[in-house]
């Protein structure tokens, strides 16, 4: 190896010649650019411009860490029906998740299946640790049979879906949705909600009571079951859900409005609380559903007070309550002035058709999919936090987008939903 380099003699005098050393004793320094064969060059720039858009966005996810660690869920699928590409599935809906952040390993469980091989399965679902099944069944026959073989008996996560909705992706999508909120994920945030609070906990409550039909009597389902759900995150996203079946007051008499227990369960729910957040909440808020305008009173005299004695018993301070009442079972619609379509998600109608003291208001917070627009009626009948009118109903709204099953706005708040569906599926 030759150089240029300035040498000098032993007196000082500059020598201009190229003097060789052997490489063996040279140092090479750290960062020196070399130039790469110019078809080399192109090759790497050709394979990087022409990625497609889900290589390059996956390419970009692999450098960046997040700030949520997801869990990793194990999950196997179980096929109650014939003629199946089960593996096909499976790919599919493990590679879908991974794009929306959720690691599914796959636990293989060949075959076909029947019903009565659930407490086995839900046996092996054990040993192997899965902690979600996911079933494709063929129409609602063995739904309520899952159900109760992974709620009751065996305290399992599980997931349906129909056959013939396996292979379409806007189904794969929502399912996701539901298999992250069951693990304990949260698919979004809604921007601003919290920011209504003043830095206040604040717990949202849903309340439902589900009613037997007319002829369930004969088949062991003759109670009314209530349920009651309260959120237990400070971004109002993530509930827990206790369900109680009704107590019978009179012979001849199987349905109740008003929630037996109240005050046990509120108890229940505010200690949740305490210890998902180290704090009992500074306010609640609590949607009620199912109640009729004759069964108000009734309503607030027993539920009410309940809550009012449990913050008692759990807090020397009083823990203001705000009590309202949503109503779907209504002939009110409304259209805009101009043009045939339906009024915009978040319109509010609180005059001409309202009461005179402001109490209530309506609300159509969903787009409207086919045909009219329902809106929710929503009764204000007691407010210890003095909200202003227009605050409660953009917080209202903004609870009818914090429903993890759904990617848009839904017909009411994601709280009364929650009890609606804890209800319907603890009759099951």
């Amino acid at each position: 190896m030759n150089g240029n380099s300035e040498l000098f003699d032993g007196d000082g005098t500059r020598k201009d010649r190229e003097e060789y050393v052997p490489m063996e004793l040279l140092e090479v320094l750290p960062f020196q650019n070399a130039r790469e064969d110019p078809g080399v060059i192109a090759q790497m720039i050709e394979q990087n411009v022409e990625a497609e858009p889900v290589a390059r966005f996956k390419t970009l996810k692999e450098f960046v860490t997040d700030m949520q660690q997801y869990v990793c869920t194990c999950f196997c699928v179980i096929a109650l029906a014939w003629n199946l590409d089960v593996d096909g599935f499976m790919t599919n809906l493990a590679e879908l998740a991974g794009n929306f952040g959720l690691n599914m390993n796959v636990v293989q469980e060949p075959g076909r299946k029947s019903v009565g091989d659930l407490p086995q399965l839900f046996k092996d679902f054990q040993e192997k640790k899965v902690n979600l099944a996911i079933f494709i069944i063929n129409g609602n026959a063995e739904y309520p049979h899952i159900k109760r073989q992974g709620d009751l008996y065996n305290f399992m996560f599980t997931q349906c879906i129909k056959r013939e909705t396996i292979s379409k992706e806007n189904v794969l999508k929502n399912l996701i949705l539901k298999i992250n909120a069951k693990m304990g994920g949260t698919n979004w945030l809604v921007d601003g909600l919290s920011e209504r609070l003043e830095n206040k906990l604040v717990m949202v409550v849903g309340a439902d009571v589900t009613h037997p039909g007319p002829n369930t009597a004969s088949w062991g389902f003759a109670k009314s079951v209530a349920a009651v759900v309260a959120s237990i995150s400070s971004d109002l996203m993530r509930y827990v859900a206790i369900v109680r079946q009704q107590d019978q007051m009179e012979e001849g008499k199987t349905t109740r409005e008003e929630i037996d227990g109240m005050e046990g369960i509120f108890s229940d729910l505010l200690k949740t609380y305490k210890r998902c957040n180290n704090s009992l909440p500074d306010k609640v808020i609590v949607y009620r559903d199912g109640v009729s305008e004759g069964q108000f009173n009734r309503v607030l005299r027993y539920e009410l007070e309940a809550m009012k004695v449990a913050c008692c018993r759990l807090d020397s301070r009083p823990i203001p309550i705000t009590f309202i009442v949503v109503q779907k079972r209504h002939h009110i619609r409304f259209r805009p002035l101009q043009g045939a379509r339906n009024v915009l998600p978040g319109t509010v109608i609180d005059k001409e058709v309202t009461q005179k003291n402001d109490s209530d208001f309506y609300l159509c917070s969903h787009k409207g999919m086919k045909g009219t627009s329902k809106p929710a009626h929503y009764h204000i009948l007691y407010d210890d936090n003095r909200w202003n009118a227009d605050d409660l109903q953009q917080f209202t709204y903004g609870l009818c987008h914090a429903y993890m099953r759904c990617s848009h706005g839904v017909s009411y708040p994601a709280p009364t939903y929650y009890s609606h569906l804890a209800a319907f599926r603890a009759r099951e």
